[in-house]
């Protein structure tokens, strides 16, 4: 008897070219797009250059992004950039240079992460671009040599959970703190090799990138991939959809290894404690200011919300909460501060958290 499948399952069958396919099958599966930072790619070309006569098998579809080293650091770090960039000029791949950005973002934001693709990059965070339709996933430097000579990578069809998000964010509460949450109901690396399929209200009041704030942050529950289906916020981000776009979505009676609902409803802003990013309390940022345990964080790097989230969403609203105390003065200046800059301190939230 014919089952119904998850969105995982039917973009990998349509990719290997099979009617169908189930959780535990190992198929060779093609790649659509390949990236690798330059913390990885020394690896990637030392061992590329081991292969005999390898050439990169698609040139279009590989992109090397100068992310970790930006700028170089170091003097090796400096030399590694430009035998990334001579490698890249010698087979004909494309370099994104210093200054552009992290890499799985970049990717997004260069409508690379396109619905019903397959997509490789030598970052963890890479499950993030499901947020746009597609299978992404993390892999190794030498696995990515692999990827470059033949276009296509072993893979095992992970089991999907579903994952429910119902109802509405309060002002101060942002995507990201809907991830911590997750993450400390999961915790760290229980969904290992798992594949996470979205849904619920919740994700027609989320921009793009708040959608993918919340994909990011599943690799730290263990995911194989994390994936959000294409809809009307989808296809205005990526620019429409073009030839080769494949909008995917699971059959009514997909089989999931578990079905979670939660309501975001009564969500409070969330910081996560050392150790884990699934440490933290949920009576949010006054529990740990009160406590003298929390005196700076920040907002920003590989795996936070992108600009759209908390300089609109919560510095916003919780500023507003705050115009008509006497530091109504401070609550502008942050909420300027902010929009201006990608990392802040904590400590600059004291007096929108006094308890």
């Amino acid at each position: 008897m014919k089952i119904g499948h998850t969105i995982t399952e039917k973009i990998i069958a349509a990719k290997v070219g099979v009617a169908e396919t189930v959780p535990g099958k190992i198929h060779e599966v093609p790649v659509d797009v390949a990236f690798i930072h330059d913390n990885n790619a020394p690896i990637t070309i030392s061992e590329f250059a081991r292969l005999p006569n390898a050439k990169i098998w698609n040139p279009n579809r590989v992109h090397f992004v100068l992310d970790h080293h930006s700028p170089a650091t170091t003097n090796r770090a400096a030399q590694h950039h430009e035998n990334i960039r001579g490698f890249a000029r010698k087979f004909g791949a494309k370099v994104w240079d210093v200054g552009r950005g992290v890499s799985h973002p970049v990717m997004a934001e260069e409508g690379l992460a396109r619905p019903g693709r397959v997509i490789v990059g030598t970052d963890s965070h890479t499950v993030g671009l499901g947020a746009f339709g597609c299978m992404a996933t993390g892999i190794g430097s030498t696995e990515m040599t692999a990827v470059l000579a033949t276009g296509k990578i072993w893979m095992k069809v992970p089991e999907t959970i579903k994952v429910v998000l119902d109802g509405k964010l309060p002002g101060c509460v942002t995507a990201r703190d809907v991830a911590l949450y997750l993450l400390g109901h999961f915790g760290p690396s229980f969904l290992n090799y798992a594949a996470m399929e979205f849904y619920g209200t919740l994700l027609t009041d989320l921009s793009a990138e708040e959608r993918m704030a919340i994909t990011i942050m599943t690799l730290e529950m263990g995911v194989k991939n994390a994936l959000m289906p294409v809809d009307a916020t989808t296809v205005e981000y990526i620019g429409g959809l073009r030839q080769g776009d494949e909008v995917v979505c699971a059959d009514a009676d997909a089989v999931y290894s578990s079905v979670l609902t939660f309501d975001v409803s009564n969500l409070t802003p969330i910081v996560a404690g050392d150790g884990s990013h699934g440490n933290f309390d949920p009576t949010g940022y006054a529990w740990f200011l009160r406590r003298g345990i929390l005196s700076r964080s920040g907002i920003g790097g590989a795996h936070s919300e992108r600009q759209k989230g908390p300089s609109r969403r919560s510095v916003h609203h919780c500023a507003q909460q705050f115009k008509g105390s006497r530091k109504s003065r401070e609550n502008r200046h942050f909420e300027r501060s902010v929009r201006s800059r990608s990392h802040y301190q904590l400590a600059g939230l004291r007096h929108l958290c006094r308890v």
